[in-house]
């Protein structure tokens, strides 16, 4: 056996080895978990830090922009304040200048245009066989300009802010070329053209509008007023809002309305109608297109149809209050419906016709008023 002495250092070795291998303390494992914990707030903490960084940098960013915007809304509030000095200074100066006279003759060729616009006063166009456009004008108070550049002349009084101050008596007296195109508007005048066989635009606020002669294209209005379209084709269109509107020897598309006037047109030859106007009557006497659409529409007036006597047509007609006289013999279509014997609710009359051997659509509705059907010719 061997001595005791020798199995000492084995004993010793085994003993060291088991320690090795032996768990560790719990003290040791929970200081590790805790300074693992400690990391992990320290790692939100910063992550905290940061997302207020962001956030405080946006906020500084918002308001900057906030301020940027602020200071361009002050600069141009600004700088709109010094233009209407400016042109109060200049509309003032304008006001008290001296009568403008204006008389001249410039060559525009066969295809110009010619714009007009007054403040208050008449506006006079007509057409000659010459390629010169003639102009003489008058300006009381306020200036008259006058602008040529190539085909193109345009005599305006400035927009000036007038207030309470007259702006004085003004008239333009026009010639030009047949086929010109002739724009002419006036707040308060009359405004007048005939004779120039191209496209045409006349109005004017307060005043009185009468146009004839124009193609292509035909626009004529009135707030206050009267308007009168002889001789006119193509796309035509005639409103007033307070005033009649009466279109004789007209070609082509229509459109005539009035709030408070009556609307009529004779001799008319168009395969597409518009007639409305809430308080007057509307008279149409002229041909109906076998394709064509007619629509004629009065809250409070009588509809008044003259039409050719081999006219053929389907007619939708309907009043509340009114009655539906013809000189034509009607046939009636099935889905015609007659409510004004009813003993409540409004009263609708609303038939449904076929005239001739039909083709064309015409439509007319009044609410208290009685719808007219006669004869071209018949009713002068």
């Amino acid at each position: 056996m061997p001595a005791p002495n020798r199995l000492l250092p084995l004993a010793l070795a085994l003993l060291a080895t088991a320690g090795a291998l032996a768990p560790r303390p719990a003290r040791a494992v929970l200081a590790q978990s805790s300074e693992e914990a400690r990391e992990r707030a320290r790692e939100r903490a910063e992550q905290e830090r940061e997302l207020l960084t962001r956030d405080r940098e946006r906020e500084l960013a918002f308001a900057e922009r906030v301020r940027e915007r602020a200071r361009e809304r002050a600069e141009r509030d600004r700088e709109r304040a010094r233009e209407r000095m400016d042109r109060d200074r200049g509309d003032a100066q304008e006001a008290t200048q001296e009568p403008t006279r204006l008389d001249t003759t410039v060559s525009v060729g066969r295809d110009g245009s010619v714009d007009l616009s007054l403040v208050s006063g008449n506006i006079t166009v007509t057409a000659w066989g010459r390629g010169d456009v003639q102009v003489r004008g008058y300006s009381e108070r306020l200036p008259l300009r006058f602008e040529h550049v190539g085909g193109r002349v345009r005599v305006w009084v400035p927009n000036t802010n007038l207030r309470n101050r007259r702006s004085g008596d003004q008239r333009l007296e026009v010639v030009v070329p047949v086929g010109t195109r002739v724009a002419a508007q006036s707040v308060s005048g009359n405004v007048r053209v005939s004779g120039v066989r191209g496209e045409l635009e006349a109005g004017t606020v307060s005043g009185d509008v009468d146009a004839s002669d124009g193609v292509r294209r035909v626009a004529l209005n009135s707030v206050s007023g009267s308007v009168r379209g002889t001789n006119v084709q193509g796309e035509v269109r005639a409103h007033s809002v307070s005033g009649e509107v009466t279109l004789d020897q007209v070609e082509g598309e229509i459109d005539a309305q009035s709030v408070s006037g009556e609307v009529e047109i004779r001799r008319a030859r168009s395969s597409r109608l518009r007639m409305e106007s809430v308080s007057g009557e509307l008279t149409y006497d002229g041909s109906i297109a076998r394709d064509g659409r007619y629509e004629l529409n009065t809250h409070s007036g009588e509809i008044h149809l003259l039409l050719p006597s081999d006219v053929g047509a389907e007619l939708s007609l309907r009043t509340f209050s009114g009655s539906i006289d013809s000189e034509f013999p009607l046939t009636m279509r099935g889905d015609a419906r007659d409510d004004s014997r009813r003993g409540y609710g409004p009263r609708e009359r609303r038939m449904d016709f076929t005239l001739g051997d039909g083709g064309a659509r015409i439509v007319a509705e009044t609410f208290s008023g009685t719808i007219n059907i006669g004869r071209a010719g018949s009713r002068r």
